[in-house]
């Protein structure tokens, strides 16, 4: 546990609000996080369980609105497999995120971790970005194998989804970089003084 000094000026008591302030947002946020990754984990299992749920969110998604699905419980659960390799993901992205997170909730802001996980964030939302597509194809596979021969379907779909989650994955992934450096700079500039 951390104790924080009383302050012998005026800029040491904006520091220690500032670190504070920090402090219960890196809290927020850690909380934020682990909330939003159990509901979404919840929700796809919900989904996948009930066959109606899945031909009104998930067939149109994957491009077979016009197309008669097999719901059966086992094209359910290999959806749901599927479904769980971006997810799978999307979770390592998120415990990024929540490492990031829960380093300032501890105080630790300019840490050697920080830009690193960055860059990891946005490595996985790329990744994100080649998923998506490849497993709503297998989604559409999955979902059509019932089918007789000349029925089945392999729909591909592309979104504008995908390419705003590469971009955001870029940028992350830049600034996670410049980060680095950033850092790297700064420990030259101590190590002078």
């Amino acid at each position: 546990m951390r104790h924080l000094a009383l302050p012998s000026t005026l800029n040491d008591t904006a520091s220690i609000d500032a670190t504070t302030r920090l402090q219960r947002i890196g809290t927020a946020m850690c909380c934020a996080v682990a909330l939003g990754g159990a509901v979404i984990e919840l929700i796809a299992a919900w989904i996948w369980l009930v066959p109606d749920y899945v031909e009104t969110l998930i067939v149109p998604r994957v491009g077979l609105a016009k197309s008669h699905v097999t719901l059966d419980g086992q094209a359910r659960l290999f959806g749901f497999l599927i479904t769980s390799i971006p997810l799978a993901v999307l979770f390592y992205l998120l415990d990024r995120a929540y490492r990031i997170f829960d380093s300032f909730r501890l105080g630790d802001i300019f840490t050697a971790t920080t830009p690193r996980y960055l860059r990891q964030i946005g490595l996985a939302a790329l990744l994100l970005a080649l998923l998506n597509p490849i497993a709503s194809a297998a989604i559409s596979m999955v979902l059509t194998i019932g089918n007789p021969p000349g029925a089945r379907m392999l729909a591909i779909t592309l979104s504008s989804n995908e390419l705003i989650l590469a971009g955001f994955g870029a940028l992350i992934l830049a600034i996670g970089h410049v980060q680095t450096i950033a850092n790297s700079i700064a420990a030259d500039n101590r190590s002078i003084i």
